[in-house]
């Protein structure tokens, strides 16, 4: 017998006594432990000051000596004492020059130690006259210590003072006293425990197993253990006890079975009513149904849970109340309605019902019938109600899906099959598979499968039977079909084929894919393989295999070629060392990674020129294992031809920026050129008429006038798209015209401008307009260079002229930062510059050097070692005096007068014009229009016609051809006066008409000579 002895006599003395063992040993551990710790750190201190004391004697000895290494090496021993957790010595200004800790070296000590109050110390040291200080934080002592320093050599007397301080670890001291302690501790405990543990023995065989099993006995009897007995032996108190209580247990035994009968039936039929009417509540309560009973007069009797959820009332709410109560009308007279059908009518009825609810409108289907009484009458209609919402939702969508799933099947660009899942018969088909077989949709529900095949294994019907109930089984299938249309063609399909459910039912899909292009593909594909080689070796681009280790398994010898070796020296060298560095092995692991990748690579040939490569790399399979096949293109040509394209692209960019530049200043020039004509006329002749005060002031207008006209034929010789024309030129007049252009922008920047022109410089045969541009072009060049130029800032042209030579040179020289030597050599090339970014293009002087060189010139640079650049050129006139002889004599103007007709749009001018011809005894007329200068010449004969080409109505053009068509005689006395040659078409008619032309604004002097040859050289005919 298992008897439990009771805890009251089992443990209560045993635990009395481990208590006391427990609090004997606690009471030893408060009182001796902080003694412990105590005598720890007062021995920790001890230890400590010794230490300390040596530390500071042998510091003083080596730093008085000058010898800071010794001292940083007994610091540094310091590391090696596992009592000690830091040292470090400091200087007269508390920096740490020594430490265990090289991260505190070069700082403060109140940096590295914020909780040392270096103050308190001295002041500690002071007041106790003491050579140290010892601090505890608990865990660790730190000794603060003054010392005397030297200098950087041995004294006797020291001249600086710094202090050393060294941390002592107390927790591994105090550790041992604690252990020491509480071994102490424990060894009394075990005493006191083995003591117990005695007592408890003597106690338990004498007193408590005797009264355990007494105890035992009842505690099973009154858990329901009618057999339990405590069967005690002897004549004590125990004994007599156990035998009473054994008879008791007897007798309670007996009154139990007889009333354990009685309630077990009792039970037995309480329980079957109980489980009866909760099955028939949790029924009803679980039911997703909605359940109701009403009595013949709509009064509620019962609802279930699904019923208070839905219209959020308990049952106990609406039981005695009707439909019109508790719901909105309409649905109770609804619901209402349909009761009184089933009363009438006393049998069951179904009907959709609808409800509204928190989330809209629902529907119902809804049985109802009556409930009997034992006599057969109706006493209540019951209601059981299901939601069919979302079936007839569901509904809805099914066929929405069904229409979406028709239009896909339609529209499908492979075949799609669906079959019977046991018979394989064709049940649908969508258009592709008509077009592609050539059946219609009601031609292939006739047909069995085997009909689309060829009729050979495996493409027979038992074949594609075998495939369907695989297919039938679970098994997802994707297969090659070689099939038979109507027509008798055979065609490859790849097939899948899937077990699926349409309609509710399950049915066979399979979809048919044409891959008879592919098919052929792979069997040329299989015929071309003795080729391969043949074509791989023919290749032009250079080819390589590559292998899955990074190691060329073929080569073309073409590749080895853009390398620049012979096919003997690629079999004599690893390939790999030689082809490919730069894209080896990232551009290879990418590739194999399954990327198809494109890229542009700069390898060096076998002689170290560069190589410009276009990269492809396919992924592919080669033996059936993976490579990489990479197609190398040389095109170095073709990237050195798009950057000439590029040049030439910004080179036709600035051409256009010119010629729209052309059109601006073609219309500025016209419009100015007719008010300083004016002006430069009329200060003329007032120059020639006036008194001396009158003279002067008209010499400074004719000067301002005449630099203005200087200033617009400048720009409009530099907008001119026209062919080169030389003739006669004066370098200094071409400098002056160009620093004109310039000199505002060269005061605005405060730049010095020096003219140093020769005289007597001889005329040189070349064109004005491009000699201007070149130097236009190296006086914006050298403004340009200094802009970052601290001042002075100067600009010197220079003119001379070499008479051995023959040659006349003109410099532009600069005190700015010059060129390097290293570019020099280049600056003269097309599109380098050494400006910034956006200033210049780098077309300017190599398009000067051309313009120089095509006149037989020279264009240099030059820097001199006092700083800036000197650009020189050199120009020819051997040839000028050749060229202005074949121009043959000029004909001096006669002083006979003439009629002089004068055909212009400005009033202004016309009058100038007819002023200075009045002055030179001409008889003048004049017309304000083309049309009215035909009416004039019409009556009258006159020697010269003055006219603008630029008129309204009827310009000097179109008057000009009706002249030669009316008048051809008259068409020779003809003289254009403009202020715009810069269209083409203007330039073309003039150039064509060969008639002398008086560009505006003019001087008295020109427009004098020009009519007086005209006059004199001209024919005369009669007015027609």
């Amino acid at each position: 017998m298992n008897i439990r002895i009771p805890a009251s006599l089992k443990f209560t003395v045993p635990l009395i006594l481990l208590g006391f063992a427990a609090t004997l040993s606690t009471v030893n551990l408060l009182y001796h432990v902080p003694q412990a710790e105590r005598a720890a750190e007062e021995d920790g201190r001890k230890r400590l000051a010794q230490e300390m004391s040596r530390l500071q004697s042998t510091l003083e000895y080596l730093l008085l000596k000058g010898d800071l290494e010794g001292a940083q090496h007994e610091i540094a021993v310091q590391a090696h004492n596992h009592d000690v957790t830091l040292a470090a010595l400091t200087d007269d200004r508390n920096v740490v020059t020594t430490a265990t800790r090289h991260a505190w070296l070069g700082r403060q000590i109140t940096d590295v130690l914020p909780q040392f109050d270096l103050k308190q110390a001295a002041e500690a040291i002071r007041e106790r006259r003491a050579g140290m200080t010892v601090a505890s934080n608990g865990d660790e002592l730190l000794g603060h210590a003054g010392i005397l320093m030297g200098g950087e050599r041995e004294e006797l007397r020291p001249s600086r003072t710094g202090s050393v301080f060294l941390a002592y670890d107390l927790k591994r001291y105090k550790a041992e006293a604690r252990a020491q302690v509480l071994q102490q501790s424990l060894y009394w405990a075990g005493w006191v425990t083995a003591l117990a543990l005695g007592m408890w023995l003597v106690f338990h065989f004498l007193l408590t197993r005797r009264t355990a099993r007494l105890v035992h006995a009842a505690e099973e009897l009154a858990a329901g253990n009618l057999t339990a007995r405590s069967d005690l032996k002897g004549t004590d108190e125990l004994g007599r006890l156990s035998r009473a209580f054994d008879g008791m247990a007897l007798e309670v035994a007996e009154t139990q079975t007889r009333l354990r009968g009685d309630i077990a039936e009792r039970a037995r039929v309480q329980r079957e009513l109980e489980n009866s009417e909760a099955r028939l509540q949790q029924i009803l309560n679980n039911a997703t149904a909605v359940v109701s009973v009403k009595d013949t007069e709509g009064r509620f009797l019962f609802v279930n849970r699904q019923w208070e959820r839905l219209f959020h009332f308990r049952q106990a709410e609406v039981v005695s109340k009707t439909d019109r109560e508790c719901l909105p009308e309409n649905i109770a007279q609804a619901f209402r309605t349909n009761d009184l059908l089933v009363l009438q009518h006393n049998a069951p009825m179904e009907f959709e019902e609808t409800a509204l609810l928190d989330d809209g409108l629902h529907t119902y289907i809804s049985i109802k019938f009556p409930l009997h009484d034992a006599n057969g009458v109706a006493y209540a209609v019951c209601g059981i109600s299901t939601d069919i919402t979302e079936r007839k939702r569901s509904d809805e969508a099914l066929r929405v899906s069904e229409a979406s799933y028709r239009a896909i099947f339609d529209a499908a660009e492979d075949a799609i099959f669906v079959h019977h899942i046991e018979t394989g018969a064709i049940v649908d088909v969508n258009p592709k598979a008509c077009t592609s077989f050539g059946y219609t949709r009601e031609e292939f529900r006739q047909l069995d499968i085997g009909s689309l095949g060829t009729g050979e294994q495996p493409y027979r019907q038992q074949d594609a039977m075998a495939l369907i109930a695989r297919a039938a089984a679970g098994e997802e299938l994707r297969i090659e079909w070689h099939g038979r249309s109507k027509d008798g063609v055979l065609r490859w399909h790849e097939v899948f084929i899937k077990r699926v459910t349409i309609g509710g039912v399950d049915r066979i899909l399979a979809l048919a894919r044409d891959i008879n292009g592919r098919k052929v593909a792979e069997e040329a594909l299989c015929a071309s393989e003795e080729q391969y080689r043949s074509m791989f070796n023919a290749s032009i681009d250079g080819l390589a295999l590559w292998n899955a280790a990074g190691k060329i398994v073929d080569t073309n010898p073409a590749l080895w070629r853009m390398y620049g070796y012979s096919d003997g020296e690629s079999s004599a060298v690893p390939p790999e060392s030689r082809i490919g560095p730069s894209y080896c092995p990232e551009f290879l692991q990418a590739v194999a990674a399954g990327e198809s990748l494109h890229s542009e690579m700069t390898e060096r040939r076998k002689d170290g020129s560069a190589l410009e490569l276009e990269v492809h790399g396919i992924p592919m399979q080669y033996q059936g294992k993976p490579h990489v096949l990479t197609i190398a293109r040389d095109i170095t040509e073709k990237k050195r031809s798009a950057e000439e394209l590029t040049r030439q692209r910004e080179s036709l960019h600035q051409r256009e920026k010119l010629a729209a530049l052309g059109s601006l200043l073609a219309g500025v020039a016209h419009e100015l050129n007719n008010p300083l004509s004016v002006v430069v006329a009329r200060a003329v002749l007032l120059e020639e008429q006036g008194d001396s005060a009158t003279q002067a002031a008209a010499l400074k207008i004719r000067t301002a006038a005449e630099r203005c006209a200087r200033i617009v034929r400048t720009f409009l010789a530099m907008a001119r798209q026209q062919q080169p024309t030389r003739g006669p030129v004066a370098i200094d007049e071409v400098a002056t015209a160009a620093l004109d252009i310039t000199s505002y922008a060269l005061r605005t920047s405060s730049i010095e401008v020096a003219l140093d022109l020769a005289k007597n410089i001889p005329l040189i045969l070349a064109d004005a307009d491009q000699l201007h541009q070149v130097l236009l072009n190296l006086i914006i060049n050298a403004q340009q260079s200094l802009q970052d130029q601290p001042a002075p800032r100067r600009i010197r042209v220079t003119s001379c002229f070499d008479f051995l030579a023959d040659l006349v040179c003109i410099t532009v020289a600069d005190n700015g930062p010059g060129i390097p030597a290293h570019l020099r050599a280049r600056v003269f090339e097309p599109y380098f510059t050494t400006k910034p970014t956006g200033i210049g293009t780098g077309v300017g002087l190599a398009v000067s050097l051309g313009i120089v060189e095509a006149h037989g010139g020279t264009l240099t640079v030059d820097c001199p070692s006092e700083g800036g650049a000197v650009f020189t050129i050199t120009l020819p006139v051997g040839a000028v005096g050749a060229a202005i002889a074949d121009s043959g004599p000029t004909s001096r103007p006669s002083a006979s007068q003439h009629t002089i007709l004068i055909v212009d749009d400005e009033v202004e001018i016309r009058d100038a014009l007819a002023e200075i011809l009045t002055g030179a005894r001409h008889r003048v007329v004049t017309a304000s229009s083309g049309r009215e200068a035909l009416e004039r010449m019409a009556v009258e004969h006159y020697d010269v016609i003055l006219t603008d080409i630029r008129m309204p109505d009827l310009d000097g053009r179109v008057l000009y051809e009706a002249i030669e068509q009316r008048w051809p005689g008259q068409a020779g006395r003809i003289v254009f006066v403009t202020g715009d040659t810069l269209a083409s078409a203007l330039r073309e008619f003039v150039s064509e008409s060969g008639r002398p032309v008086i560009e505006k604004p003019f001087l008295p002097s020109e427009v004098r000579r020009v009519v007086s040859e005209v006059a004199m050289n001209g024919e005369v005919a009669p007015p027609g």
